[in-house]
């Protein structure tokens, strides 16, 4: 039987039988938990037998209307065909343009954690169509199709998984709200086959995947961008591990395991820093990974790494850097090749069974045709360091290696990995579900929840910690204070929601939701929304709702906390903002803080409107992907542009990598701080406003602050003399570097990573 029979046969099953067995999906207690088991449906089996196709591809279709999240038992899934997660934005006559879909539709996928195997998708054997290695299928596909004239208002199959039907046009840029986790795929022995294809945007996330791509053309294929990204990922064999193309416009990978891709296991190929923390990659031969300048921008192919391992088996490059791009590497352990970085100035070499790479800069030294100005849609620019108040362009002004080095720390990957993300399946494992007995929330009634939310936090202080939010979407009247040992999650960003009741009122500012002060704390929020009130009451002489006060978290739980995958947005007034803090960071306030977005919150129309405050905190933090865009359009509103999305005041051991803001608004200020480090900026275009004092400023009494990677993008409108960088001190010490010209690396003292290390969630044995 052919693979197109076999495609055949298995929807005229789905037909013939309904689109499920609607009783069997509706009467499993998950489905008011907030999820669609996918072995409900017809033809879907987790024992190894049959093809599976059909049935997932349904369930996942029904999933997305529902606004649901499909759960995959333990158990191995046979499928002939590519499994389709497709988001449309359909023509709109009203308004002659696209209609933008809502991110309450969005595809999110998780395997189960209740049966000792994991799930595990594999291509059936006699699959000829992921056979051919020039044309190569993914075994799922992430795409968003976006209408561009007034024939595109339904659905168009793509001739190919990668192909673009007519009328549409594929944005990975505004592929919103999706995740998958927690599944295996196994597209072994298949030449023209790869795992993952996943190019998509901020609130999306790939995490806890492994890969099986052992005689394939690749692993995955896109990661989620715009400073989100994925964690825990591991894939073995195929030509390369991983392929970071398609828009991504700077993505983060942490706690990544590559072993036996025949050519790179990692290639990039995208605008702006590519990011990745924790790895250990194993191959017979280099090169590791490879930077390409695709076009002409500094930022394009750029590429950030920490806390890495490298084996490889033969003398040949470690990382191939031959295009001369902008590349900072801290932290790297290499065994077996003595060729660690090949640059237009050379190779840099070193010695022993272990070589480990302390700190390495490579600056572009491609300089734009003629000297600035520059002109808007500019993509090249010069690239400067800003090195202890000395200000050049020098090719590698870092080169820090230690030959006959001890082998790297057996949790030098894991230590960046949170591996207990939490999800409840109904069984009694000491979670408390909100909406059962004795609290009895009722998602989507209309009425108040919080005091059914603060009796199951408080009740579960005596157990495990563990509070789940179900689907749906649960309202407040007053602030909700997590334990020390709160676990608080959800079935999904924009499947569990916690936004306002209307009877609350704030004056002044208040947080939803609030932590202990505790250093010591064990404090876990994710998978979930979190939506405050932008609107309401009277309107002040500012021209500001006077119900608009409500910060969205108050965060001052120390080293062992997490926020993980949280959505914040805000009501969309119309009208200017009072000043608040969307994340305050204080007291003892730390630990991890996994792909942040404020997406959706973009009419913070105030000058002291900031989206993360932390202010006065030692603890270790660490923002693994911040996305700060949340004034982008304080200019359609009146009101004025913030002063700064992101602000560090009287702190230490700060760590934000990879990190964007769209707008004028700065992004980042550092303020007699220390021990602060930046990495990466991803998808900048714009300068900022007059007199802001530029992009990123360190003020003060600052000291051991290390930026690696600020670039731009483009040049979106013309430069006015704001600095991309500037340095104010105290001591009445000024630099800056001018947008949009670039900084390959700044230091101000000396970085202290011992300070700012969190240490391992559990510890990995690696046979090194």
């Amino acid at each position: 039987m052919t693979q197109f029979q076999q495609r055949v046969i298995s929807v005229l099953l789905i037909v013939l039988m309904g689109s499920a067995s609607d009783a069997a999906v509706e009467n499993d207690p998950l489905y008011e938990l907030g999820y669609i088991v996918v072995t409900n449906y017809p033809g879907v089996s987790n024992d190894g037998t049959g093809d599976s196709t059909a049935g997932i591809q349904q369930a996942i279709d029904d999933a997305y209307a529902l606004k649901k999240t499909v759960l995959f038992p333990g158990g191995t899934y046979l499928i002939s065909y590519t499994l389709k997660c497709y988001t449309w934005h359909f023509w709109n006559p009203a308004r002659l343009r696209y209609h933008s879909a809502s991110d309450e539709f969005c595809h999110t996928l998780w395997g189960s954690k209740e049966s000792e195997n994991r799930p595990i998708i594999k291509l059936i054997s006699n699959t000829a169509l992921f056979d051919d290695s020039a044309n190569p299928r993914p075994m799922i596909s992430y795409r968003n199709f976006r209408a561009y004239n007034a024939w595109a208002t339904q659905p168009i199959e793509p001739t190919h998984p990668l192909g673009t039907p007519a009328n549409f046009k594929h944005l990975p840029a505004s592929l919103f709200v999706n995740d998958l986790r927690g599944i295996d795929f196994d597209c072994s022995g298949h030449a023209g086959a790869f795992g993952i294809f996943y190019p998509a945007a901020q609130n999306s996330t790939l995490e806890d995947i492994r890969v099986d791509a052992t005689g394939a053309y690749a692993g995955i294929w896109g990661v989620p961008g715009r400073s989100s990204g994925g964690m825990n990922l591991e894939g073995e064999g195929g030509k390369r591990g991983i392929i970071l193309e398609e828009s991504l416009a700077g993505a983060l990978l942490v706690g990544v395991n590559l072993f036996n891709q025949t050519e790179a296991a990692i290639s990039m190929g995208d605008f702006m820093p590519i990011t990745l923390i924790g790895f250990h990659i194993k191959k017979d031969r280099g090169p590791v990974m490879t930077t390409a300048r695709l076009e002409t921008r500094n930022s394009t192919g750029t590429l950030t790494l920490i806390d890495g391992i490298v084996e490889v088996g033969t003398n040949t490059v470690v990382l191939d850097n031959s295009d001369g791009l902008n590349v900072y590497v801290r932290n790297l352990f290499v065994s077996g090749s003595n060729q660690l970085i090949e640059s237009p100035s050379g190779i840099v070499a070193g010695s022993g069974l272990w070589k480990h790479v302390r700190e390495y800069v490579y600056t572009d030294q491609t300089q734009p045709a003629g000297d600035p100005p520059y002109e808007v849609g500019d993509k090249l620019f010069r690239v400067f360091n800003l090195l202890d108040g000395v200000v050049s362009q020098i090719a590698e002004p870092a080169t820090d290696i230690l030959n006959q080095s001890s082998a790297p720390p057996r949790d030098l990957v894991e230590r960046h990995i949170y591996v207990d993300l939490p999800l409840y399946e109904g069984t009694s494992d000491g979670t408390i579900n909100i909406t059962q007995p004795p609290y009895n929330a009722i998602a989507n009634d209309g009425l108040a929840d919080d005091v059914a939310i603060q009796a199951a936090i408080d009740a579960a202080v005596t157990g495990n910690g563990r509070v789940f939010i179900p689907a749906g979407t649960f309202l407040l009247t007053h602030t909700v204070k997590l334990a020390s040992n709160t676990i608080l999650f959800g079935a999904g960003r924009f499947k569990s929601i916690i936004t306002y009741h209307e009877d609350w009122k704030p004056t002044s500012r208040v947080p939803m939701l609030d932590t202990v002060n505790d250093p010591d704390a064990t404090t876990f929020i994710g998978f979930l929304s979190l939506k405050v009130r932008g609107d309401g009451g009277a309107i002040t002489p500012e021209r500001t709702p006077t119900y608009d006060n409500m910060d969205h978290l108050r965060w001052r739980v120390g080293r062992n906390s997490c926020l993980y995958g949280v959505s914040l947005f805000s009501e969309h007034s119309g009208k200017p903002n009072n000043p608040h803090r969307s994340i305050e960071i204080n007291g003892s306030g730390g630990g991890r803080f996994y792909f942040i977005t404020s997406q959706g919150a973009f009419n913070k129309a105030n000058a002291d409107y900031r989206f993360v405050y932390i202010e006065g905190t030692r603890e270790p933090l660490w923002f693994y992907g911040l996305n700060g865009e949340a004034t982008k359009a304080w200019q359609y509103w009146g009101g004025n542009p913030c002063d700064s999305n992101v602000e560090i005041v009287n702190s230490e051991n700060v760590c934000i990598l990879s990190f964007k803001r769209e707008g004028d608004s700065p992004s980042v200020i550092v303020r007699d701080s220390k021990n602060i480090a930046l990495y990466s900026s991803g998808g900048m275009r714009d300068g900022t406003f007059s007199g802001s004092g530029g992009y990123v400023q360190i003020r003060g009494d600052s000291d051991q602050i290390l930026i690696a990677n600020l670039l731009v993008q483009t040049a979106s409108f013309m430069p006015n003399g704001e600095p991309l960088l500037l340095e104010a001190l105290d001591d009445g010490i000024t630099n800056q570097v001018t947008w949009p010209e670039g900084v390959s690396f700044y230091k101000r003292g000396v970085f202290d990573d011992g300070a700012i290390s969190l240490g391992a969630k559990n510890n990995a044995d690696f046979n090194f």
